[in-house]
């Protein structure tokens, strides 16, 4: 942990990065699976790995890899589908992480101030796009710091504020959490999504299309409504088996 301050401090303040290639992502980014654990198109995660708060509150997590392709072919869908969920339910964009990466921390880091930000949302999805469109010209921490400067000035953010962020101790406890939420329910594929804490499903369990995910994760959202609907009734998963999944 305290490598990791150290050196994304280093990198920031004085703008120079250790000369080391971008690293390889943790997360699997994939278009089709063969998981026993997925075989209804999701996981109903069992109590001990509820993430209670985001089943109280309706919170929809979506984890993604900027180098991850299929995430960025479905960036505009999900900006879509994110302004079309159930009224209550809350879509939260992740960058996945790796405790032993300052490559990973800063985008993380650098995603989590832009998203929580007063800027639009409109805004916000801009910056997404330009991290997917240019993050793979990225070679060195350097070249990834002056990305996400560029980036986020594009959307009418000061890029100082964000570097103040991310040198912060509140960025670094924001982005142990979010790496600890990651390991708990176990994401090993981008893109995947977590559902209010209980259903968890990824692009995966389809092959790869825009219009077989969004069916997919609109029919576990519908299991978590008709979940809350009927809270004495156990609730069936061959709601799915009807969901053409892989062939």
């Amino acid at each position: 942990m305290n490598r990791l301050i150290k050196t994304t401090t280093l990198i920031l303040s004085a703008f120079i990065a250790i000369n080391v290639s971008a690293q390889t992502s943790p997360i699997v980014d994939q278009p089709s699976s063969s998981d026993s654990l997925f075989e209804n198109g999701f996981v109903d995660l069992p109590p001990n790995l509820i993430v209670k708060p985001d089943q109280e509150h309706k919170i929809v997590r979506y984890f993604i890899d900027f180098s991850c392709i299929y995430c960025r072919k479905l960036r505009s869908v999900m900006d879509t589908w994110g302004n079309t969920l159930s009224r209550g339910y809350r879509l939260v964009y992740h960058h996945v992480g790796d405790m032993e990466s300052p490559y990973y921390f800063l985008q993380s880091a650098a995603l989590t101030y832009v998203m929580n930000s007063d800027i639009t949302y409109g805004q916000k999805q801009q910056y997404i796009e330009l991290m997917f469109t240019h993050i793979n010209q990225v070679k060195t921490n350097k070249e990834l710091v002056r990305l996400i400067k560029e980036a986020t000035a594009s959307v009418g953010l000061n890029p100082s504020e964000v570097a103040k962020y991310i040198m912060t101790e509140e960025a670094t406890v924001d982005y142990t959490a979010a790496v600890d939420l990651q390991n708990q329910v176990s994401i090993n594929v981008t893109p995947s999504i977590l559902i209010a804490g209980r259903y968890l499903t990824h692009l995966g369990m389809t092959d790869g299309s825009p219009e077989r995910w969004i069916e997919l994760i609109n029919k576990v959202t519908s299991i978590d409504i008709y979940s809350r609907s009927n809270t004495l009734t156990n609730i069936p998963n061959p709601l799915l088996q009807g969901l053409p999944t892989k062939d």
